[in-house]
């Protein structure tokens, strides 16, 4: 995935905590990387169990929720939907795929995802979506 031409500097009033969900360690890896090379905090699972305890320590916390829909020991589209809604503050959330069909991309929109990324994608489709609609937050994490 080659990155993003604006990678090269960082806003840090733009700096959220991301929770990524993704059991390809190798694709963990590289989204992470990117996501710090972006100046977000980033907690990391690599399975549906983990992915729940992060959610629990972080949840009041946490900016986004960017996960696999297949996952081991649960699906994402689950966990979308634990990440709940909420108003205008609520946490954004993004699935990864690369086994959904229509049905499965409405199901993961139904279950609170506002973007469906399909495997394999680009770094810069994946900035695109963490960035649609993002809330700006200072570096202390208030809402300007």
């Amino acid at each position: 995935m080659p990155a993003p031409p604006d990678t090269a500097t960082t806003d840090p009033t733009h700096r959220r905590l991301v929770l990524l969900v993704e059991d390809e360690i190798e694709l963990l890896a590289e989204i992470s990387a990117f996501l710090r090379r972006r100046g977000h905090d980033v907690r990391t699972a690599s399975n549906f169990d983990e992915a729940l305890e992060q959610l629990k320590d972080c949840a009041h916390r946490l900016d986004l929720l960017l996960t696999d829909v297949r996952l081991p020991g649960g699906s994402g589209l689950d966990l979308l939907r634990s990440a709940g809604a909420g108003g205008p503050n609520a946490l954004r959330r993004v699935a990864m795929t690369g086994h959904l069909d229509q049905e499965g991309i409405d199901q993961a929109q139904a279950s609170g995802a506002e973007h469906v990324l399909l495997k394999p994608f680009s770094l810069s489709e994946l900035n695109r979506a963490i960035q649609a609609g993002a809330p700006r937050r200072d570096i202390a994490g208030k809402d300007p």
